[in-house]
């Protein structure tokens, strides 16, 4: 994987289009085309989609010693103390690194960026109070709001989750635009048949409609998608624009 996965992404994109080299991409897959000048591929040229496979919905989390409940509490809070309240991220330039820099643009707020190496550590330093907030997937997030150690305020997905029925989107709660996941999607190499890409394709949704799989993602809170091609594709296309709209007006680097 390495280097935020670009280094399996060119192995991808130069391997023979026969179908037998599949690329499983996750959401930094569109912002990496954001946020790095140079790539040695072309996210979009050098890929065939196949189909997105599942959506993790996005979590906005505070630390509970944090006076705000909901997110207009918070857009308070920080408006009232510009660069007072830190949050946490598994690294810079990392896609929930940049999903806190997309609320940060859409509210209108400041909020000072404290970046670990790793999803464990940022999520150490919110529960301790070392920072204050931190924005992660609902398969991490739901075990430790579930228990206290944090709290959540929003679901920035675009619907609820089935784990927080009663936590309102970030739409929901006054501030448009901030929809984030985390998502994973297969790809193949530009130039594989198309014959092949609807098997492949045909054999990716049978397995998203089997009974244990479409359990096992309901009890995590992923959304099993599982589109055509060309729909994936539209995603990454948009996904691509969103981000580096984000990376432009907030100046977010990579490590």
């Amino acid at each position: 994987v390495g280097a935020s996965g670009n280094i399996g992404t060119e192995f991808v994109a130069k391997s023979a289009p026969d179908g037998y080299t599949v690329l499983m991409a996750y959401a930094s897959h569109a912002s990496n085309a954001a946020l790095f000048d140079k790539l040695p591929y072309d996210t979009v040229r050098d890929f065939q989609p196949v189909s997105l496979i599942g959506a993790v919905p996005h979590l906005i989390l505070v630390n509970p010693s944090l006076p705000a409940k909901t997110v207009p509490e918070l857009v308070r809070l920080a408006k009232a103390r510009p660069g007072d309240i830190t949050y946490s991220s598994p690294g810079n330039g990392t896609p929930l690194h940049l999903a806190a820099e997309l609320l940060k643009v859409s509210a209108g707020i400041n909020l000072r960026h404290v970046p670990y190496k790793g999803a464990s550590p940022a999520m150490v330093s919110t529960m301790s109070g070392e920072t204050q907030l931190t924005i992660t997937t609902t398969v991490v997030a739901t075990p430790l709001a579930k228990a206290g150690r944090l709290r959540a305020i929003a679901v920035a997905s675009e619907k609820r989750v089935a784990t927080f029925p009663a936590l309102p989107t970030v739409a929901e709660s006054g501030i448009k635009g901030t929809e984030s996941n985390s998502w994973y999607g297969m790809l193949v190499p530009a130039g594989t048949p198309r014959p092949i890409v609807d098997r492949l394709n045909a054999a990716l949704l049978k397995a998203l409609a089997a009974p244990d799989i479409k359990k096992s993602f309901a009890e995590q809170s992923v959304e099993s998608i599982g589109n055509k091609p060309e729909e994936f594709d539209r995603v990454i296309r948009d996904e691509i624009a969103k981000w580096s709209r984000v990376v432009k007006m907030s100046g977010a680097k990579p490590d």
